[in-house]
């Protein structure tokens, strides 16, 4: 009967290649006896409940990770950037049985909290160390969650996605036989453990027998390092989200070592993010056919990946965006209008999931779940459950899925999901802002949050520190803005797409004297806002675009309060293009005008 469970799979190969090497970091190797020797350590020790683990990501935690799957406990990560209020909740909702920590001072207020909740604390190095004489047999249950995985609603609370013994396994199965994992095979590991992403580069391979290769933190968005890196540890193997993936080809232009890291490299698997197909042709440019590329998607609530993309060579798929591909066996897709409807192919809507091999849902959440894991009629069965993604995409006639952007306010950055109205919620709380909203924009992804303040109002500084005790560490915003006013729709609400106006207009200039093309840059956007269009050429008139006298005052009245109060009427009246009033200004403020585009 096939196995029903991650460690019925991993006891396979943990004995099968009892001396084959499992994990490395090029300095430490453990071999996959030993890791089952560890699995029996924490069986030994743990009492019912998840197990969690609160430790930098290194060899050794990545040890601990495999070892708590092996004994049959829903693997629990808990990241300690969390503000101390997310960590408790994440304690109080999941309840572990054991917490696993490592070195360092990051992982102690997680364990002092859980103290503090009576659950045991041991640190990943006794388990290393100590014998396992008296360790028990392993069992694992089906029923049981295979893993609780941290993210943040809207309000902040955080849902710990409950994932699936039978979906997980299924999801291992499909990577093992489309993908490839065996003796031999040198998968990188570069994520953290608390995101499902991570699953590919270390669970998938220690079920196949492959070898895991830790590398450093920060090494994934360092593009030299991580080619020489590659090269270095003869990766074949290697799981990058797009950001990363971007670095890398950066610094493949002309690089000595991209030869040497390719020699051993036969895939890189992509997802996370939106993969740009100009990045996809700049790597094929420098690479050629070898490594094979293949993008894949699924949010945490999916069980991994549900849909995949190998991409062909060369590239030549039409649009910005490489699609998100087609869905796994035992997946089917639909695109959903809001009535949850299906459409036809061509049709832009709602991306949703139809598997028996979903998450179970969130826990403790069950109106959460509701809203996300629901059932249409369309089910084969009662098993079948159709996830609704919050994606928009659309299908083609072969069922090839394309993505259109968020259906909602959450944005990836890094890999990371982040949801905007949760640091909207926060700024706008942080007293004595009385109204904040966030934005997002560029490539890669930039949070920018613009807030109003009170008559007392923060610095920008003071609100970026309040945020820090408010927000973990992945959701800050890049930059936080101070503005007077928000632009605003006849309804009274934000207008977004003139946000980027404000931001312009308040922005301070960095330390130094400022580069012409940052005040030209804040010129048109001043501009744009006094003559109420959209777009501004530089070498425009102000009178030509529809100014007159009164909105030349308006215009010196918001160039004096944004850029330089120095400025006269007699310069703005002279001057009367963005290029030349740029030029004006920048000399005024001790800066240079060379090299200002024209």
């Amino acid at each position: 009967m096939p196995a029903e469970t991650v460690a019925a799979l991993l006891a396979h190969s943990l004995a099968v290649y009892a001396d084959c090497p499992a994990l490395t970091d090029g300095v430490q190797t453990y071999r996959y006896g030993q890791l089952s020797e560890m699995a029996r350590r924490i069986a030994a020790v743990r009492t019912a409940g998840p197990v969690g683990m609160c430790a930098q990501r290194d060899v050794a935690a990545v040890a601990a990770a495999m070892a708590v799957f092996r004994c049959g406990a829903p693997f629990l990560p808990i990241d300690s950037s969390r503000p101390p209020e997310q960590i408790d909740e994440v304690l109080a909702t999941s309840r572990p049985g054991l917490l696993l920590v490592g070195s360092g001072n990051r992982p102690s207020g997680v364990a002092r909290e859980a103290r503090r909740r009576g659950v045991p604390v041991i640190p990943i190095a006794d388990l290393l160390e100590s014998a396992g004489a008296s360790a028990p047999e392993l069992a694992a249950s089906a029923d049981e969650p295979a893993y609780l995985l941290g993210t943040s609603g809207s309000t902040g609370t955080p849902r710990m996605v409950a994932g699936q013994q039978h979906s997980l396994v299924h999801y291992i199965r499909w990577q093992i036989d489309a993908v490839g994992a065996v003796p031999g095979d040198r998968y990188s590991q570069l994520a953290p453990l608390g995101f499902d992403f991570s699953f590919k580069e270390w669970l998938v391979p220690l079920c196949g027998g492959a070898c895991v290769v830790v590398g450093p933190e920060g090494l994934r968005f360092d593009g030299p390092a991580l080619l020489s890196w590659l090269a270095r540890h003869q990766i074949s193997v290697c799981c990058l989200i797009p950001t990363a993936f971007r670095a890398l080809v950066r610094a493949a232009g002309g690089s000595s070592d991209l030869r040497a890291a390719i020699a051993s490299l036969r895939l890189i698997m992509v997802s996370g993010e939106a993969l740009r197909a100009e990045t996809v042709r700049e790597w094929q440019h420098l690479a050629g056919e070898v490594p094979a590329l293949m993008n894949l998607y699924g949010p945490t609530e999916s069980t991994v990946i549900k849909l995949y993309y190998p991409i062909q060579y060369p590239f030549r798929d039409p649009g910005d965006i490489v699609p998100l591909g087609w869905p796994i066996p035992g997946t089917r897709v639909e695109i959903l209008d809001e009535d949850q409807t299906p459409l036809p192919a061509g049709h832009v809507g709602q991306i949703s999931l139809i598997s028996r091999d979903l998450a179970a849902g969130y826990l403790g959440d069950p109106i959460g779940t509701s809203g996300r894991f629901v059932h249409t009629g369309r089910e084969v069965d009662s098993a079948e459950v159709t996830l609704l993604t919050g994606d928009r995409g659309l299908l083609t006639d072969d069922g090839l899925v394309h993505f259109r952007g968020r259906a909602d306010r959450q944005v990836k950055r890094h890999g990371v999901r982040i949801e905007l109205d949760e640091i909207e919620a926060a700024v706008a709380s942080a007293q004595p802002a009385d109204w904040a909203v966030v934005d997002v924009l560029g490539d890669p992804v930039r949070i920018i949050a613009v807030a109003v303040p009170g008559p007392d109002g923060p610095s920008s500084d003071g609100l970026r520190e309040t945020l820090k005790a408010r927000l973990p560490a992945h959701t800050m915003p890049d930059e936080i803005v101070l503005a007077p006013s928000l632009p605003k729709l006849a309804t009274g609400k934000t207008d977004y797409a003139r946000l980027l106006d404000a931001v312009a207009l308040n922005r301070p200039f960095p330390p130094g004297a400022p580069r012409p093309e940052d005040v030209q840059e804040s010129l048109a956007a001043i501009w744009a806002h006094v003559l109420g269009v959209s777009a501004i050429p530089l070498d425009a008139n102000f009178f030509e675009l529809g100014g007159d006298s009164v909105r030349l005052l308006d215009l010196l009245a918001h160039i004096r309060s944004a850029l330089w109060p120095d400025l006269t009427l007699l310069d703005v009246f002279t001057h009367g293009t963005v290029q030349s009033l740029a030029e004006v200004i920048v000399r005024g403020m001790g800066g240079s005008t060379e090299g200002s585009r024209t």
